[in-house]
């Protein structure tokens, strides 16, 4: 009897989904889009007061992500931007 592996792929809009805390501080987060699942950290876990500036710093670490990576723009529009960006300078 063969078994067929299901992969889940969320396939929405990404998430911060928190993976880790440090009492009830979140600490460590990941993109629910990113098949390498890129990794978000609370730089120095053991100097937050406060769990809301912990998830501040996830959170901003998280926004420069989704602009990098999730701009919505694919390879083949990025390419086209670029040539146009540079015959644009001209």
């Amino acid at each position: 009897m063969a078994v067929e592996v299901c992969h889940y792929t969320h396939m929405g809009k990404p998430e911060l989904k928190i993976t880790r805390f440090d009492g009830f501080n979140p600490v460590e987060g990941i993109c629910t889009e990113c098949q390498d699942r890129s990794l978000f950290q609370v730089m120095f876990p053991r100097d937050v007061k406060k769990p809301q500036d912990a998830l501040n710093e996830l959170e901003g670490d998280f926004r420069r992500h989704l602009k990098k990576a999730h701009s919505g723009e694919d390879f083949s529009q990025a390419a086209a931007r670029i040539v146009r960006e540079a015959t644009e300078r001209k």
